[in-house]
């Protein structure tokens, strides 16, 4: 664990997961504001606030099966994580179509559409933390396990305000589909396993929620190049890092974690005013702009609300029901 670093320790420092890499992807700067320091927009994101909201709801149907009287308490669900962050209900409208009242009417054609799929549900909500290089991991935890036609499947559920070609071809490629395909891989035989579906939810004013299931099949000479990537970008972030731990906030320029222009008009940027104005972000650790919170990104927090663990055993992930749900 790393202490060595001019900036204020925490201990996700040194753990990585899909999410946190993608992050380094888009922007090494936004990563540093974000994962190295913590700084979050402390204005809830609706976006994420409905996603986890979702998930709720779909875990719910996953492990109790699909009826009208499921999709009601899967609601209840939803209704709950979302309030954690939008208490006010005379504001839901503003955040149409992602609001209770779409939720509601989505939970209900879900189960109309997807009633009659056979599939036995083997795991859901399951983390680990799968090896990637001798004396490297990444966590991960992947929404369902299902066996399907004799073929195991992780499902992973996906929200969206667009119907896109560009969002339905992201997953055949994104970093994150390829570490669920590893656990796969790492946890069962490789010829049992099938590969990754999206489980995906459209919501716009237009047509309220639309759905669509994205299948992604990985090669064993496609998991050779996620290992070879996947390990470039970590060595990637380490030397950053140690860079980092060189770096002294007298220092006129930062030479660690560069800014990535070319992702501020593709993505929305999170720091928008800090990269045109600070050289050094150093310099002004003890001036958190306003309107931000320190908040950390821990993968680990979810494997403490994960349902099974993957753990180690020789050269194989068993996966197990948490003790504290026997």
């Amino acid at each position: 664990m790393r202490t060595d670093l001019p900036v204020p320790h925490h201990s996700t420092l040194d753990v990585l997961d899909a999410s946190k890499i993608q992050s380094f992807q888009d922007c090494p700067r936004g990563f540093f504001y974000a994962h190295v320091l913590g700084w979050k927009p402390e204005d809830h994101s609706v976006h994420l606030v409905f996603g986890s909201a979702w998930h709720d709801a779909m875990e719910h149907l996953y492990q109790n099966g699909l009826s009208s009287k499921n999709a009601a308490d899967a609601y209840q669900k939803f209704l709950a994580r979302y309030r954690e962050a939008f208490p006010n209900d005379m504001t839901d409208e503003t955040r149409a179509p992602k609001d209770p009242g779409t939720a509601l009417k989505a939970l209900a054609k879900y189960v109309t559409a997807y009633r009659g799929d056979e599939y036995e549900v083997l795991f859901t909500e399951v983390a680990a933390t799968v090896p990637i290089r001798e004396n490297r991991v990444l966590h991960a935890k992947c929404d369902a396990i299902l066996r399907e036609d004799g073929g195991l499947w992780s499902h992973e559920h996906k929200t969206s305000g667009r119907n896109s070609g560009p969002w339905r071809d992201q997953w055949n490629i994104k970093l994150q589909i390829d570490v669920y395909s590893h656990l796969l891989f790492s946890a069962f035989p490789g010829e049992h396993v099938e590969g990754v579906k999206i489980n995906g939810a459209i919501f716009t004013k237009s047509k309220g929620a639309e759905f669509l299931r994205i299948p992604v099949r990985k090669r064993p000479q496609d998991m050779q190049a996620f290992l070879w990537e996947v390990n470039h970008w970590v060595d990637q972030i380490e030397w950053n890092m140690e860079q980092l731990a060189q770096t002294k906030d007298s220092d006129p320029v930062m030479t660690c974690f560069p800014k990535n222009g070319e992702s501020c008009s593709k993505f929305g940027c999170k720091y928008p005013g800090l990269c045109t104005s600070w050289t050094n972000p150093l310099q002004q650790l003890h001036r958190m702009p306003p309107g931000y919170v320190v908040d950390h990104w821990d993968p680990r927090k979810r494997e403490k609300e994960a349902r099974y663990i993957a753990e180690q055993e020789g050269d194989k992930l068993v996966i197990k029901q948490r003790k504290e749900d026997v």
